[in-house]
This record gives C-alpha cells, structure tokens and sequence, in this order.
C-alpha cells in the first residue's frame, strides 16, 4: 500500500472503526486507543482482566491482559505479525514486521551493536551527553524534562551508534521524533502532512550517510550493514532497518525516562529515596519497566487461520498486554528487582 494512503486509511477508516466500537460496544482495547485510554490504560487492562483470559474484541478478535496467556502466545510457534497469507512487511519498520526466518537474519545483523559488551563501552559518551544536557537546563525554575534531556539524549547515542555524522544529527532527530509519533496513529490531516514531509526528509538524510559510510566506513552500525549489503541483507532492507533502530530506540527512552519521573513524582517517599541515595536509579528505571513500561500491548496473528481459531473469533488474531500486575498494584519500589 501507498505509505500516503496507508496514512490516510488509519485516519479515516481505522479511527472511524475504532471510535464506533469504543462508543457502541465499549471495547476495552478500542478505548485504550482513544483519550481514555492514554490517561490510564490500567483501568482498562483491569477490565479485561476481570472479564476472562481470552476476551472477545469486536476490533481485534481476541485481547488479554493476562501475563500468562501473553507468554504463551509470544512463545508459541502458531503465531507470528504475519499471516501465511499476508504481505511481506510494508518496508517502513520492517524488522519488527517479519517473522522467522527474515527476522532472525536481519536481527542477528543488528544485534552485535547493541550486546552488552558493546554497549559498555558507550558508559563514557553517555555520561559526557547527559553531563552536558543537563548543564543546559536552567539552574532554577522549571524546564522541560522530555525536549531539555529526554529526546536529545537518545538521539545523540542512536546517531553515534548508526555512525552518523553530527551534522546530520539535529535533522536526524527532529525527522525522526515527528515519524516516531505516528507509532500511536495519524491524528489529523495536519499530522499526516508533517508525517509525508519528515519521511522524505529522513529519507534525504540517509541517503547521504549510506554514500558516506560507503566511501568512508567506520566503526558504526551503518558501516556493518554495508558491508552485509548483498549477502545478508537486501538492499530494499537497509532503510527499513536503520529507520526502526533509530525510532524504537528514541521512543522507548524518551517515553521510560518521562513514565520513570512521572512514577517518582507521584510516590515522593521513593523520590526522596532516590535523591538521598542516587544508586537507586538504576533501580528506580528497571522497576519503571516493570511498573509503567513504554510499550504495553503486543499484536500476533495465527501464521495459518486454521491453525488456531476461539469460538466467536471474527479475525483470528491476539492484542497482548503484556502487564503482569494485579488489579490493585501497589506503589514501585526502587529496592525490589523488575519483574520478568
């Protein structure tokens, strides 16, 4: 489908649907994509939870909020993002819209850079960036966490990780944080046209880093799929791949850091806990994972439609939420372990 008019259709045909369910049939997963839903999903992951382990959903065809049930199907080999049948992924976020064996290889590409021992050896250049990001915010009064430290901060390592060069790095992140907020959905024809512009843009800009990586390789994420370009990895799936590291890293951190403030605003014992004690930190963001994390619902698709059918079940397809808690959950703590 047209990017354009896949844009256009989740405007027009999906909200449509979505409103019409949530008003008419009340579905819980339909509300969870309105503005009920982004004020509290919880509330509505209860009411799931209460209704049974497997709900039927007029716009999903199954949802649970059940932890167990989310393992189960994310475990079990029946189901996938795609059906037998479906399409190939619609070459934007490609990675997570593949399933074995294309994902395994495009993942195995990428995974090298982000291993743990990779990765620690980035301690320093974070330190440096939050250093000088958070010498930026005015000593007194307010500011604004998520535009003074929490995008910039990810932006900056993604771009050093991809081998992007700092020139690039402001119209990187600015492209990239309008694409990213089209993971909820297109919000209005406006959005839609800033959504048109910032991909061709974003387009423009990796197009000029791959002929530099190519002509000047360097010790880089970018540089490495190069060098698989025509082995392991297709070059159509260059783009697509790229794209994904840098919004799936840009929104999962900016959306932990503000969920892991927010937390901690709103239980002040564990801020002054966390204040008192900055080693607690760590601790405070894997509870934030466990307690509010910044992505909560999961989609699978039986890979065959006869495969795996419940009784009443309109699309054989699941929407996980992933929240193990309880109805009542009580306050994060930031001396216990995240929950897996």
């Amino acid at each position: 489908m047209n990017p354009v008019v896949g844009l256009l259709h989740q405007l027009v045909v999906t909200r449509s649907a979505v409103t019409w369910h949530a008003w008419r049939e009340h579905d819980p997963f339909a509300r969870l994509n309105l503005a009920e839903g982004r004020r509290d999903p919880y509330a509505l992951y209860a009411e799931v939870r209460a209704a049974g382990e497997v709900v039927p959903s007029p716009t999903m065809g199954f949802q649970t909020a059940s932890h167990h049930v989310c393992r189960e199907v994310l475990r079990d080999r029946r189901f996938g993002v795609q059906a037998d049948d479906g399409p190939r992924g619609n070459g934007q976020l490609s990675l997570l819209e593949l399933d074995p064996p294309d994902h395994t290889r495009l993942r195995r590409l990428a995974a090298p850079a982000f291993s743990p021992r990779a990765l620690a050896g980035y301690d320093d250049r974070i330190t440096r960036v939050v250093d000088g990001l958070l010498d930026a915010l005015p000593a007194t009064g307010p500011f604004d966490l998520v535009a003074g430290l929490a995008a910039p901060l990810p932006i900056a390592v993604i771009t050093d990780l991809l081998g992007v060069p700092e020139a690039y790095t402001a119209d990187f992140g600015k492209h990239g944080a309008t694409i990213g907020s089209a993971l909820a959905g297109p919000q209005s024809l406006a959005h839609v046209a800033r959504l048109i512009a910032a991909d061709r843009q974003l387009q423009r800009v990796l197009t000029e880093v791959f002929a530099l990586r190519r002509r000047e390789p360097g010790d880089d994420v970018v540089s490495r799929l190069l060098a698989a370009e025509g082995d392991g990895l297709r070059p159509e799936e260059l783009r697509p791949l790229c794209m994904l590291l840098l919004l799936a890293g840009f929104e999962t951190t900016v959306n932990l850091v503000g969920n892991t403030v927010l937390a901690l605003l709103d239980h002040p014992d564990q801020w002054r806990a966390v204040a008192d004690d900055p080693t607690l930190a760590a601790a405070a963001v894997e509870e934030t994972l466990r307690w509010d994390p910044p992505v909560q619902r999961t989609l699978r698709i039986p890979r065959s439609t006869s495969s795996w059918r419940a009784p009443r079940c309109r699309r054989a397809r699941c929407c996980c939420s992933t929240w193990p808690g309880p109805v009542a959950t009580p306050p994060p703590s930031t001396t216990r372990t995240a929950s897996t």
